[in-house]
Protein backbone atom coordinates (compact mmCIF):
# COMPACT_ATOMS: atom_id res chain seq x y z
CA UNK A 1 0.00 0.00 0.00
CA UNK A 2 1.32 3.36 -1.39
CA UNK A 3 -0.04 5.55 1.45
CA UNK A 4 0.96 5.77 5.13
CA UNK A 5 -2.04 6.16 7.54
CA UNK A 6 -1.67 7.72 11.35
CA UNK A 7 -3.40 5.28 13.59
CA UNK A 8 -4.12 7.17 17.15
CA UNK A 9 -4.11 5.02 19.94
CA UNK A 10 -4.89 7.56 22.77
CA UNK A 11 -8.17 7.21 23.86
CA UNK A 12 -11.39 8.72 21.93
CA UNK A 13 -14.98 8.82 23.56
CA UNK A 14 -16.95 7.64 20.57
CA UNK A 15 -20.98 7.89 20.94
CA UNK A 16 -21.97 4.71 18.82
CA UNK A 17 -25.66 4.81 18.09
CA UNK A 18 -26.78 8.55 18.65
CA UNK A 19 -27.70 9.84 15.39
CA UNK A 20 -30.00 12.35 13.76
CA UNK A 21 -32.76 11.78 11.64
CA UNK A 22 -30.55 13.70 9.02
CA UNK A 23 -27.59 11.45 8.98
CA UNK A 24 -29.58 8.22 9.34
CA UNK A 25 -31.57 9.17 5.92
CA UNK A 26 -28.02 10.09 4.31
CA UNK A 27 -26.20 6.74 5.61
CA UNK A 28 -28.09 4.41 6.37
CA UNK A 29 -27.06 0.58 7.59
CA UNK A 30 -26.66 -0.66 4.34
CA UNK A 31 -25.03 1.94 2.64
CA UNK A 32 -22.38 1.63 5.58
CA UNK A 33 -21.80 -1.91 5.27
CA UNK A 34 -21.15 -1.83 1.26
CA UNK A 35 -18.60 0.85 1.89
CA UNK A 36 -16.60 -1.26 4.82
CA UNK A 37 -16.90 -4.68 2.48
CA UNK A 38 -15.37 -2.09 -0.17
CA UNK A 39 -12.25 -1.31 2.06
CA UNK A 40 -11.01 -4.72 0.79
CA UNK A 41 -12.22 -4.18 -3.10
CA UNK A 42 -8.92 -5.24 -5.71
CA UNK A 43 -9.21 -1.78 -6.64
CA UNK A 44 -6.79 0.92 -4.94
CA UNK A 45 -9.55 3.56 -6.06
CA UNK A 46 -12.24 1.70 -4.70
CA UNK A 47 -10.93 1.44 -1.42
CA UNK A 48 -9.70 4.92 -1.42
CA UNK A 49 -12.95 6.09 -2.03
CA UNK A 50 -14.80 4.10 0.53
CA UNK A 51 -12.12 5.10 2.73
CA UNK A 52 -13.09 8.50 2.26
CA UNK A 53 -17.23 8.52 2.50
CA UNK A 54 -16.94 6.90 5.38
CA UNK A 55 -14.47 9.54 7.00
CA UNK A 56 -17.14 11.48 5.67
CA UNK A 57 -20.18 10.28 6.98
CA UNK A 58 -18.40 11.24 10.34
CA UNK A 59 -20.52 9.85 13.67
CA UNK A 60 -22.94 7.59 12.00
CA UNK A 61 -20.45 5.29 10.45
CA UNK A 62 -18.19 5.21 13.84
CA UNK A 63 -20.38 2.02 15.48
CA UNK A 64 -19.73 0.30 11.90
CA UNK A 65 -16.22 1.02 11.31
CA UNK A 66 -15.26 -0.14 14.87
CA UNK A 67 -16.92 -3.38 14.80
CA UNK A 68 -14.92 -3.73 11.43
CA UNK A 69 -11.67 -3.76 13.17
CA UNK A 70 -12.35 -7.31 13.85
CA UNK A 71 -13.44 -8.14 9.95
CA UNK A 72 -11.81 -11.50 8.86
CA UNK A 73 -9.57 -9.20 6.05
CA UNK A 74 -6.55 -7.59 7.32
CA UNK A 75 -7.09 -4.71 5.06
CA UNK A 76 -9.96 -3.83 6.41
CA UNK A 77 -9.15 -3.98 9.95
CA UNK A 78 -5.96 -1.46 8.90
CA UNK A 79 -8.34 0.78 7.40
CA UNK A 80 -11.03 0.82 10.45
CA UNK A 81 -8.74 1.37 12.42
CA UNK A 82 -6.81 4.30 10.33
CA UNK A 83 -10.92 5.95 9.83
CA UNK A 84 -11.20 5.63 13.53
CA UNK A 85 -8.40 7.41 14.00
CA UNK A 86 -9.11 10.47 11.58
CA UNK A 87 -12.68 10.99 13.04
CA UNK A 88 -11.43 10.69 16.62
CA UNK A 89 -8.31 12.77 16.82
CA UNK A 90 -10.35 16.12 17.48
CA UNK A 91 -12.77 15.10 19.86
CA UNK A 92 -9.89 13.35 22.36
CA UNK A 93 -7.38 15.94 21.92
CA UNK A 94 -9.76 18.40 23.40
CA UNK A 95 -11.43 16.23 26.23
CA UNK A 96 -7.09 15.03 27.13
CA UNK A 97 -6.89 18.94 27.34
CA UNK A 98 -9.83 19.89 29.62
CA UNK A 99 -8.53 16.97 31.58
CA UNK A 100 -4.91 17.59 32.18
CA UNK A 101 -6.00 21.77 32.66
CA UNK A 102 -8.57 20.78 35.26
CA UNK A 103 -5.97 18.64 37.12
CA UNK A 104 -3.42 20.66 36.79
CA UNK A 105 -4.31 23.49 38.25
CA UNK A 106 -1.65 23.16 40.96
CA UNK A 107 -4.43 23.55 43.60
CA UNK A 108 -5.24 21.04 46.51
CA UNK A 109 -9.46 21.06 45.95
CA UNK A 110 -10.87 20.92 42.22
CA UNK A 111 -13.98 22.45 41.28
CA UNK A 112 -16.13 19.49 41.26
CA UNK A 113 -18.90 20.45 39.56
CA UNK A 114 -16.20 20.70 36.66
CA UNK A 115 -14.95 17.27 37.18
CA UNK A 116 -19.03 15.91 36.94
CA UNK A 117 -18.74 17.64 33.57
CA UNK A 118 -15.55 16.38 32.18
CA UNK A 119 -17.49 12.48 33.75
CA UNK A 120 -20.06 13.13 31.70
CA UNK A 121 -18.38 14.57 28.20
CA UNK A 122 -15.89 11.18 28.62
CA UNK A 123 -19.07 9.23 27.86
CA UNK A 124 -20.48 11.48 25.69
CA UNK A 125 -18.33 14.19 23.74
CA UNK A 126 -21.92 15.66 22.82
CA UNK A 127 -22.10 17.55 26.19
CA UNK A 128 -21.50 20.86 26.83
CA UNK A 129 -20.99 22.55 29.97
CA UNK A 130 -23.01 25.58 28.99
CA UNK A 131 -26.16 23.23 28.96
CA UNK A 132 -25.66 21.74 32.34
CA UNK A 133 -25.17 25.06 33.76
CA UNK A 134 -28.54 26.22 32.46
CA UNK A 135 -30.19 23.36 33.93
CA UNK A 136 -29.09 23.53 37.41
CA UNK A 137 -29.39 27.28 37.14
CA UNK A 138 -32.95 26.89 36.33
CA UNK A 139 -33.44 24.13 39.33
CA UNK A 140 -31.71 26.71 41.58
CA UNK A 141 -34.33 29.18 40.62
CA UNK A 142 -37.36 27.27 41.07
CA UNK A 143 -35.72 26.47 44.75
CA UNK A 144 -35.73 30.51 44.93
CA UNK A 145 -38.83 30.59 43.59
CA UNK A 146 -40.32 28.76 46.51
CA UNK A 147 -38.47 30.29 49.25
CA UNK A 148 -40.24 33.64 47.97
CA UNK A 149 -39.58 36.43 46.05
CA UNK A 150 -38.29 38.67 49.07
CA UNK A 151 -36.52 35.78 50.40
CA UNK A 152 -32.78 35.60 50.46
CA UNK A 153 -31.48 32.17 50.25
CA UNK A 154 -28.29 32.56 52.37
CA UNK A 155 -29.44 34.38 54.90
CA UNK A 156 -33.09 32.21 55.72
CA UNK A 157 -34.16 29.82 58.23
CA UNK A 158 -31.61 26.83 57.40
CA UNK A 159 -34.53 25.07 57.94
CA UNK A 160 -36.82 26.38 55.14
CA UNK A 161 -33.70 26.10 52.97
CA UNK A 162 -33.20 22.96 52.77
CA UNK A 163 -36.95 21.90 52.75
CA UNK A 164 -36.93 24.29 49.98
CA UNK A 165 -34.11 22.10 48.34
CA UNK A 166 -36.03 18.90 48.98
CA UNK A 167 -39.12 19.50 47.90
CA UNK A 168 -37.85 20.65 44.29
CA UNK A 169 -35.39 18.09 44.15
CA UNK A 170 -37.42 15.07 45.51
CA UNK A 171 -41.03 15.78 45.39
CA UNK A 172 -41.35 18.09 42.11
CA UNK A 173 -38.62 16.57 40.00
CA UNK A 174 -38.12 13.35 41.35
CA UNK A 175 -34.41 12.81 41.28
CA UNK A 176 -33.36 9.75 43.03
CA UNK A 177 -32.03 6.16 42.53
CA UNK A 178 -32.10 4.15 39.89
CA UNK A 179 -32.38 0.49 41.78
CA UNK A 180 -33.60 -1.22 38.21
CA UNK A 181 -30.11 -0.24 36.62
CA UNK A 182 -27.89 0.63 38.99
CA UNK A 183 -24.99 -0.25 36.73
CA UNK A 184 -25.49 1.66 34.16
CA UNK A 185 -23.16 3.89 33.61
CA UNK A 186 -25.65 6.71 33.03
CA UNK A 187 -25.71 7.01 36.67
CA UNK A 188 -22.46 8.55 37.06
CA UNK A 189 -22.86 11.03 33.94
CA UNK A 190 -24.52 14.51 34.99
CA UNK A 191 -25.64 15.24 31.55
CA UNK A 192 -27.93 12.06 31.62
CA UNK A 193 -29.26 12.35 35.39
CA UNK A 194 -30.45 16.31 34.77
CA UNK A 195 -32.65 13.76 32.07
CA UNK A 196 -33.49 10.72 33.77
CA UNK A 197 -33.83 12.28 37.07
CA UNK A 198 -31.95 9.07 38.20
CA UNK A 199 -28.63 8.76 39.20
CA UNK A 200 -25.91 7.14 41.94
CA UNK A 201 -25.56 8.44 45.29
CA UNK A 202 -22.25 10.65 45.09
CA UNK A 203 -23.75 12.25 41.53
CA UNK A 204 -27.41 13.08 43.02
CA UNK A 205 -25.89 14.37 46.02
CA UNK A 206 -23.60 17.00 44.49
CA UNK A 207 -26.47 17.38 41.87
CA UNK A 208 -28.25 19.22 45.15
CA UNK A 209 -24.71 20.77 46.28
CA UNK A 210 -24.13 22.46 42.86
CA UNK A 211 -27.56 23.47 43.25
CA UNK A 212 -27.65 24.96 46.48
CA UNK A 213 -24.06 26.73 45.59
CA UNK A 214 -26.35 28.93 43.39
CA UNK A 215 -28.15 29.78 45.96
CA UNK A 216 -25.28 30.13 48.72
CA UNK A 217 -27.30 27.45 50.82
CA UNK A 218 -24.20 25.54 52.76
CA UNK A 219 -24.66 21.79 51.34
CA UNK A 220 -21.62 19.43 51.97
CA UNK A 221 -21.33 15.99 51.25
CA UNK A 222 -20.67 13.51 53.53
CA UNK A 223 -18.59 10.04 52.51
CA UNK A 224 -20.04 7.89 54.90
CA UNK A 225 -19.11 4.45 54.58
CA UNK A 226 -21.62 2.60 52.15
CA UNK A 227 -23.80 5.21 51.16
CA UNK A 228 -23.10 8.93 50.00
CA UNK A 229 -25.09 11.63 52.01
CA UNK A 230 -25.15 15.73 52.32
CA UNK A 231 -25.65 17.74 55.28
CA UNK A 232 -26.34 21.49 55.84
CA UNK A 233 -23.44 22.90 57.68
CA UNK A 234 -24.79 24.19 60.68
CA UNK A 235 -21.31 26.00 61.20
CA UNK A 236 -22.17 28.18 58.36
CA UNK A 237 -25.72 29.05 59.56
CA UNK A 238 -26.77 32.71 58.86
CA UNK A 239 -26.71 35.10 62.35
CA UNK A 240 -29.42 34.14 64.67
CA UNK A 241 -30.07 30.67 63.41
CA UNK A 242 -28.78 27.35 65.25
CA UNK A 243 -25.54 25.81 64.17
CA UNK A 244 -27.15 22.40 63.94
CA UNK A 245 -26.30 20.33 61.29
CA UNK A 246 -28.75 19.17 59.02
CA UNK A 247 -28.13 15.48 57.66
CA UNK A 248 -29.71 14.60 54.44
CA UNK A 249 -29.81 11.06 52.63
CA UNK A 250 -30.37 12.01 49.11
CA UNK A 251 -30.93 8.40 48.23
CA UNK A 252 -34.45 8.19 50.48
CA UNK A 253 -36.19 11.59 48.29
CA UNK A 254 -33.97 13.65 50.55
CA UNK A 255 -35.43 12.27 54.26
CA UNK A 256 -34.01 14.17 56.71
CA UNK A 257 -31.75 11.51 59.19
CA UNK A 258 -32.63 12.78 62.88
CA UNK A 259 -29.63 12.10 65.70
CA UNK A 260 -31.35 8.50 66.20
CA UNK A 261 -31.54 7.83 62.48
CA UNK A 262 -28.38 8.59 62.39
CA UNK A 263 -27.43 6.86 65.66
CA UNK A 264 -29.14 3.80 64.03
CA UNK A 265 -28.12 3.67 60.56
CA UNK A 266 -24.74 4.82 60.74
CA UNK A 267 -23.51 2.89 63.97
CA UNK A 268 -19.86 3.54 63.69
CA UNK A 269 -20.19 7.29 63.28
CA UNK A 270 -20.47 9.98 65.76
CA UNK A 271 -24.14 11.02 65.59
CA UNK A 272 -23.13 14.25 66.48
CA UNK A 273 -20.23 14.83 64.09
CA UNK A 274 -20.44 12.21 61.44
CA UNK A 275 -17.73 12.46 59.44
CA UNK A 276 -15.87 15.79 57.97
CA UNK A 277 -17.15 16.73 54.51
CA UNK A 278 -14.76 14.80 51.78
CA UNK A 279 -12.40 17.50 50.01
CA UNK A 280 -13.14 17.87 46.57
CA UNK A 281 -10.02 15.77 45.33
CA UNK A 282 -11.80 12.50 47.48
CA UNK A 283 -15.15 13.30 45.71
CA UNK A 284 -13.82 13.14 42.42
CA UNK A 285 -11.51 10.31 43.00
CA UNK A 286 -15.08 8.05 44.21
CA UNK A 287 -16.87 9.38 41.36
CA UNK A 288 -14.23 8.13 39.29
CA UNK A 289 -14.40 4.75 40.74
CA UNK A 290 -18.18 4.79 40.31
CA UNK A 291 -17.97 4.94 36.47
CA UNK A 292 -15.15 2.85 36.74
CA UNK A 293 -16.75 0.18 38.02
CA UNK A 294 -19.98 0.08 35.52
CA UNK A 295 -17.72 0.78 32.32
CA UNK A 296 -15.50 -2.35 33.90
CA UNK A 297 -18.30 -5.24 33.03
CA UNK A 298 -19.74 -3.04 29.69
CA UNK A 299 -18.74 -3.83 26.26
CA UNK A 300 -20.51 -1.18 24.04
CA UNK A 301 -18.17 0.34 21.37
CA UNK A 302 -16.40 3.52 22.60
CA UNK A 303 -16.48 1.84 26.38
CA UNK A 304 -12.46 0.57 25.68
CA UNK A 305 -11.85 4.07 24.99
CA UNK A 306 -13.45 5.31 27.83
CA UNK A 307 -11.81 3.28 30.40
CA UNK A 308 -8.42 4.69 28.81
CA UNK A 309 -9.74 8.29 29.37
CA UNK A 310 -10.94 7.64 32.77
CA UNK A 311 -7.95 5.99 33.72
CA UNK A 312 -5.72 8.57 32.43
CA UNK A 313 -7.99 11.03 34.75
CA UNK A 314 -7.65 9.15 37.49
CA UNK A 315 -3.74 8.20 37.01
CA UNK A 316 -3.10 12.22 36.63
CA UNK A 317 -5.24 12.75 40.29
CA UNK A 318 -3.06 10.55 41.85
CA UNK A 319 0.50 11.91 40.36
CA UNK A 320 -0.22 15.38 41.44
CA UNK A 321 -2.13 15.37 44.44
CA UNK A 322 -2.09 18.86 44.33
CA UNK A 323 1.08 19.20 42.62
CA UNK A 324 2.15 21.62 39.66
CA UNK A 325 2.05 18.74 36.45
CA UNK A 326 2.34 20.03 32.97
CA UNK A 327 -0.99 20.64 31.80
CA UNK A 328 0.30 20.82 27.95
CA UNK A 329 0.90 16.59 28.27
CA UNK A 330 -0.07 14.62 25.64
CA UNK A 331 1.23 11.35 24.45
CA UNK A 332 3.03 11.00 21.09
CA UNK A 333 1.22 9.80 17.95
CA UNK A 334 3.28 7.16 16.42
CA UNK A 335 2.72 6.72 12.54
CA UNK A 336 2.14 3.39 11.41
CA UNK A 337 3.34 2.29 8.14
CA UNK A 338 1.65 1.01 5.70
CA UNK A 339 1.35 -2.75 5.66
Amino acid sequence: MSKRFLLVVIAAVIIGGIVSAEEVSKATSEQISRLIESLDAESYATREAATSKLVELGDAAIPAVELAQKHRSEEVRFRAAAILGRLQVGPVLKIRRQIAEYVGSGSPELDVEQGMYLLSLILDDKVKKADLSRQLDEIAAKVRERLGKDANPAKIDPNKAVEALRQVLFTDMGFGPNDEDYTNADNCSLAKILVTKKGRPIFVCHLMIAVARRLEIPIVGLPVTGMYIVKYDGSRAPAGFPKDDICIHVYQKGRILSREDRQREYPGYDPDVMVPPGSSRETIERMINNLETTLASRDQPGDSLRRDLVSELASLLQQTGGGDPSVNWIPALPVFPSP
